[in-house]
C-alpha cells in the first residue's frame, strides 16, 4: 500500500490523525489511480486532488470516525470533538456516482448538509459550473452550490480546497458560485431564503445536532414527546436530535418538483435514528426513496412531478 508524505515528508502513519489540519499540500499521488476516476477526462488535475484527499480520509476513517462508531451511543452524553479535525469526506464511488446523476440532470443549484473539508464539495461545483454553462439566464435563478459547515477551521479548509481545485489564488474569499453558511446549520438554512422550487439536489452528510431553536411551526414532536429544546425531561433518542428532518423541511419549498435529494450513510444512519425521521417523512410526502449499494448505503430520493 502506497504511504503518502505530508508535513516534511513524515509519513501519515506516523502521525496522529487528530493532529491533522487540512488543507494539506500534499505530494503528488504515487500511483496512477486517479486517472480511473471520473473527474480525470475534463479535470485531470482536479482529480489527482480529489484523490489524495479522499485517500487521506479513509486513513481517518480506519481509525473509527464513521457513522458506525455513533451506534448506542446516549444523544445527551455523546462527545462529538473527536470529529473537530477529521475529514469524514463522502467517499470517492458516492461522489462520483452524485457527480454523474447531476451532471445528467444539469443540475445548477445545489444545497450540501454537511460540508466539512468541502472534497464532495468539489463534484457539486464542477456539476453546477458544467451545467450553468450550457443554460440561459432564462432557465432560472444563477447557478449556486451552498454549503454548510459548522466549524470555522474545516469552513476555511474547505474554502481552500475549492480555490485550489477552481484554479484560484490563494486565500481566496470568494469563490463564483458557491455560498458557505458558517455556523448552525439550522439557524442559517432558515435565513438563507433560498428561491421557492429552485434548488436541482440536496446532499446530506451530517449527523451533528443542532442548538438552535427553530420556529414554532418548524419544531417536531418526535416519539410524541414534547420538543426537546423545551422538554424538561428531553428525550434521549437520536431521531429526536437530529437535524436531517428539520434541514428537509427548510428546503422543502425551494426544491424543485423533480429535485433528487442524495443522504450518505442511508441505511445505518436509519438503524441508529439519525435519518429515521426523515425516512418517514419522505415516504409520507410521496417520494420514491432507494438505498444503493454503497458501505453504510447511499439514499437517493426522487419524486414524479404531478401533470
Amino acid at each position: 500500500m502506497t504511504t503518502h508524505l505530508i508535513h516534511g515528508w513524515v509519513p501519515v502513519s506516523n502521525i496522529d490523525p487528530a493532529d491533522l489540519h487540512l488543507p494539506l499540500h500534499l505530494p503528488a499521488i504515487m500511483t496512477d489511480s486517479f486517472k480511473k476516476t471520473i473527474l480525470y477526462r475534463e479535470y485531470p488535475e482536479v482529480a489527482q486532488l480529489v484523490t489524495r484527499l479522499h485517500e487521506l480520509s479513509e486513513q481517518q476513517d480506519a481509525q473509527g470516525t464513521g457513522i458506525s462508531s455513533l451506534n448506542g451511543q446516549n444523544v445527551q452524553t455523546r462527545d462529538f470533538s473527536m470529529y473537530k479535525h477529521k475529514m469524514v469526506a463522502l467517499e470517492q464511488d458516492k461522489s462520483e456516482l452524485i457527480y454523474a446523476v447531476l451532471r445528467n440532470k444539469k443540475a445548477r443549484r445545489i444545497f450540501e448538509a454537511g460540508t466539512s473539508y468541502g472534497v464532495s464539495t468539489i463534484y457539486l461545483l464542477l456539476a453546477s459550473q458544467a451545467a450553468d454553462a450550457k443554460l440561459s439566464k432564462k432557465d432560472g435563478p444563477p447557478a449556486m452550490v451552498w454549503g454548510t459547515e459548522k466549524e470555522e477551521h474545516k469552513a476555511d479548509a474547505a474554502m481552500e480546497n475549492l480555490a485550489e481545485a477552481m484554479k484560484l489564488p490563494d486565500g481566496t474569499k470568494d469563490i463564483p458560485g458557491f455560498t458557505m453558511l458558517r455556523g448552525d446549520i439550522l439557524e442559517l438554512t432558515e435565513k438563507a431564503n433560498i428561491e421557492s422550487e429552485s434548488l436541482d439536489a440536496v446532499l446530506f452528510d451530517i449527523w451533528a445536532e443542532s442548538e438552535y431553536t427553530l420556529s414554532t411551526t418548524m419544531q417536531l414532536s418526535s416519539c410524541g414527546r414534547p420538543d426537546p429544546d423545551t422538554d424538561a425531561d428531553p428525550c434521549p433518542c437520536v431521531c429526536c436530535h437530529s437535524v436531517a428532518l428539520p434541514t428537509f423541511k427548510l428546503l422543502e419549498a425551494s426544491l424543485k418538483p423533480d429535485a433528487v435529494i442524495f443522504i450518505d450513510n442511508w441505511l445505518t444512519g436509519i438503524e441508529i435514528g439519525t435519518y429515521a425521521k426523515l425516512h418517514e417523512y419522505l415516504e409520507s410526502k410521496g417520494w420514491y426513496t432507494v438505498a444503493l449499494p454503497f458501505k453504510n448505503g447511499l439514499g437517493m430520493a426522487t419524486r414524479v412531478a404531478s401533470s
